[in-house]
């Protein structure tokens, strides 16, 4: 009503400020300047306006309906927005019940949620895991900016903001701070994967992700050449006294000599070895493999007639680091690791690098080298693209240039074409 004249009738209108935003709401009501107390914001009681009581008490009920609709929002953790916010107080003020209560659009999290339910026996259970994980990981950053997180600020200056807390600030089951590159690379292009079916599903209108980059890094991972499996087969385990890794010894050699997951293991069974082949779908990608069997892995298989039993898996990545260790695998070997700008080099024995998916490593790498197309392996393993088999051999400097050299002889071996 400032600059108002004093006689003419202006409307009452409340302002509602809040995290940067902010309402207008009108309360459909007139009063003069002159009777209008804009230090305490209220009609003045006088007897010249009779209807001071009525609206100061409209003006009590709207401030009260307002701060009400805020901190139902704020309880949920929910920034709204602003047409958001008074959509709530109209429907509160004409009695009806909350609108965040009704068909409203998903907020970012009730959005997520639904997105991993969904996801439930549409994907591998590593990769619901992985979406758990990315949930994880988002509520720890909006706990750590006291930021809630909306569609609306999900931009550029989040993406640095959270590849920043991934690398420095997340703490790890080992207590470790800090995820790897690769890591962070995948929390990225999962995030990338929910907000695309988010618009696909028009939850919220899409906008560009093209700066949302996953950052990755050459790992280096090791893989166990066919001497070095050997090894680990004639070990005497009996002898050495520990007869409670033969089973873990005999699956992992089985997964050096088929490429099978560790998720595979386990429902591997007389129905899916049929005349010197394993039928099976890979659990984790969903695809059908046919897997022919070496003398290796027969001898194996008819051990434990078709049907493995379980084993512990977080005790078997433990064990055959020790059979590794037993087989005298020793040798140093160098991993770099990166996080955030920071490289760092360090040096292990061989066998303390050796897990379950060294297995599948091992087979592809092996498989390569002995000269098996590419294709063929990946038809195998499951591989999806040739860019990912690559990335899978572990072939050093010195093994590639062997290599290059038995080429060299096979081909110079060819007896010429007659002209």
């Amino acid at each position: 009503m400032k600059n108002a004249k004093q006689n003419d009738e202006q409307l009452i209108v409340m302002f509602f400020n809040y995290n940067l935003k902010r309402i207008k709401i009108s309360l459909e009501e007139k009063v003069k300047p002159k009777f209008w107390n804009p230090k305490e914001q209220y009609v003045r009681e006088v007897s010249d306006f009779p209807a001071y009581a009525e609206i100061n008490s409209k003006i009590d009920k709207y401030r009260k309906l307002i701060n009400e609709c805020f901190e139902y929002f704020t309880d949920q953790l929910i920034d709204p927005y602003p047409e958001e916010l008074k959509k709530e107080f109209n429907s509160r003020l004409n009695g009806r019940r909350p609108v965040a209560e009704e068909n409203q659009p998903l907020r970012f999290f009730d959005a997520l949620d639904r997105f991993i339910e969904k996801s439930v026996n549409r994907v591998a259970n590593d990769t619901v895991k992985d979406y758990r994980a990315l949930k994880k990981h988002l509520m720890g950053f909006e706990k750590k900016y006291r930021q809630i997180l909306t569609f609306k600020n999900i931009n550029y200056n989040f993406y640095m903001d959270f590849v920043d807390y991934l690398a420095y600030d997340v703490i790890k089951p080992d207590k470790g701070i800090g995820l790897s590159t690769n890591t962070i690379g995948k929390q990225i292009k999962n995030l990338k994967i929910f907000l695309r079916d988010c618009f696909k599903r028009e939850i919220v209108t899409p906008f560009s992700l093209a700066d949302f980059k996953s950052p990755s890094e050459y790992t280096e991972t090791i893989y166990l050449n066919e001497d070095e499996i050997s090894r680990i087969s004639k070990l005497d385990l009996e002898k050495l006294g520990f007869p409670d890794y033969i089973l873990y010894r005999d699956i992992f050699v089985l997964g050096c000599s088929t490429g099978l997951r560790y998720s595979d293991f386990e429902r591997l069974g007389p129905d899916h070895i049929k005349n010197g082949f394993i039928h099976i779908r890979q659990k984790k990608v969903q695809k059908p493999v046919v897997i022919p069997l070496d003398a290796n892995a027969e001898k194996i298989l008819k051990k434990y007639e078709n049907n493995l039993p379980s084993i512990d898996y977080f005790k078997f990545n433990v064990i055959v680091k020790e059979l590794g260790r037993m087989a005298g695998i020793d040798e140093g070997v160098v991993i770099t690791k990166k996080r955030g700008a920071v490289t760092k080099e360090t040096t292990f024995k061989k066998y303390e690098l050796i897990a379950s998916h060294t297995c599948r490593r091992s087979f592809c790498t092996n498989q390569f080298m002995k000269g098996v197309p590419a294709q063929l392996i990946m038809r195998i393993s499951g591989h999806k693209s040739e860019k990912n088999f690559l990335r899978y051999l572990k072939i050093d400097g010195k093994e590639a240039a062997e290599k290059m050299k038995e080429f060299w002889k096979l081909i110079n071996k060819q007896p010429e074409k007659a002209d």
